[in-house]
């Protein structure tokens, strides 16, 4: 079972139905389109309310180029439910990177999108 600790939908395409999505005529690595328009997700998984975050604090450190430079640091994981036997937790890059000793965490992987670049959904999951 999944539990979508996103604050979005995730809707999973199949393989078949997409090719690689290209910007300025090359392919972007780890993106797909559609190949025919439009596509309809073989499945959906609905946001679940839980949405865990990484603490972080921020420190300004300078300018660069009149631009506000800031370091930020990582902190502890907050609001991740525990782990749970037979429950997979579908979650952001930052949390699975915080958490690499969890082996029920997720993330979407290869994002489908739109023409324009905007994200539809993804082929799989990853870890």
């Amino acid at each position: 079972m999944f539990k979508n600790c996103c604050p979005h939908a995730l809707n999973f395409y199949r393989k078949d139905d997409v090719v690689p999505f290209e910007m300025n005529g090359r392919p972007v690595q780890g993106k797909f389109t559609p190949k025919n328009g439009e596509i309809v997700p073989y499945r959906t998984i609905a946001p679940s309310g839980e949405i865990p975050r990484v603490k972080s604090d921020s420190l300004e450190v300078g300018m660069l180029e009149n631009i506000c430079d800031h370091e930020t640091m990582f902190g502890e994981t907050q609001g991740l439910p525990p782990e749970t036997k037979g429950i997979i937790l579908i979650v952001s890059g930052l949390i699975l990177a915080a958490n690499k000793e969890r082996k029920d965490l997720r993330v979407p992987y290869c994002q489908v999108v739109d023409k324009e670049g905007k994200i539809l959904g993804c082929l799989g999951l990853s870890r």
